[in-house]
């Protein structure tokens, strides 16, 4: 079994952070300068380690820059949250974050997945209603926050 989740709006609190387009380097610095704080959101953080305790193989997929691996990592662990499997944005990459978590997935399924497992074995968090229409589009269940 495998489960996916997404930091921001999911396991990190999202609420300052976005507003800001990180397109434009100001905000972006700011971005990289909050979420070294940002506060967990609680229901994310003891769902993912009930699943992980249930023995699902976790995988975070984000659309923060790779340029925040380190950042995004401390704050993983600082929160005591699985960052075996992180996947992060490319550097200069543009794509929508639908099309960036679609690739996510391709990689995921490429590198992670036995040939064997269905979608009907996978699960993914999720706050972006274009990224979790992707995964449905997929056949992956997707949970949403309320």
């Amino acid at each position: 079994m495998i489960a996916i989740f997404d930091i921001d709006g999911v396991l990190a609190d999202n609420s300052y952070t976005q507003r800001l387009d990180c397109t434009k380097p100001a905000q972006a610095a700011k971005f990289a300068r909050e979420i070294e704080t940002v506060k967990p959101l609680v229901s994310g953080v003891v769902l993912i380690k009930a699943i992980a305790e249930a023995g699902y193989k976790v995988f975070i997929m984000t659309a923060r820059s790779a340029e925040l691996r380190l950042i995004t990592e401390n704050w993983l662990d600082d929160n005591l949250l699985p960052r075996e499997n992180v996947f992060m944005r490319p550097l200069g990459n543009q794509d929508t974050p639908a099309a960036l978590k679609e690739k996510q997935l391709h990689e995921l399924a490429a590198r992670f997945l036995p040939a064997d497992l269905s979608v009907e074995n996978i699960i993914a968090f999720e706050d972006d209603k274009t990224v979790a229409e992707m995964y449905n589009r997929h056949g992956i269940k997707v949970f949403m926050p309320l």
